[in-house]
């Protein structure tokens, strides 16, 4: 998609708070971060197919917000591994300014190797062991 448009659609689905990116079961996540304390803004799926540029236009729609605090990426590598996804979100992030904290959660194929990668990077990343791990550390970064 046209960047534009990306935008302009991410205008409507951006609220406050924190966003959660790539939500397979997206109402069951934010039912999670909600019983945790915290209140999502919305998500934003990047698909299966989510490359380094997919990502960093994700990052740029959600932080266009000045009202989001942290951004909650949830992954499950089925259809893509996980370790390609974490290079992408490591890139992204490099290559453009963000100002929020971000936390991590990867399940599936090759999590292991991409948490790795996530600890060894630049970056402080909040990696999260579970959804329920991941929404009780992005809610404890918002209150710390």
């Amino acid at each position: 998609q046209h960047e534009q448009e990306i935008k302009e659609k991410g205008k409507t689905i951006f609220f406050d708070a924190f966003p959660v990116i790539n939500a397979d079961e997206d109402i069951f996540e934010m039912d999670i971060i909600k019983l945790a304390g915290g209140e999502p803004a919305n998500f934003l799926d990047v698909g299966g197919g989510a490359n380094v540029e997919t990502v960093r236009n994700g990052f740029k729609i959600i932080l266009a917000d000045p009202n989001v605090k942290a951004i909650l990426i949830n992954i499950f590598g089925g259809i893509v591994r996980c370790d390609r996804v974490a290079q992408g979100v490591i890139e992204a992030v490099q290559s453009i300014e963000v100002n929020v904290p971000i936390v991590v959660r990867l399940a599936g194929t090759n999590a292991e190797e991409a948490g790795v990668m996530l600890q060894n990077s630049d970056i402080d990343f909040v990696v999260a062991d579970s959804m329920a791990d991941a929404a009780q550390k992005v809610v404890g970064v918002l209150k710390a």
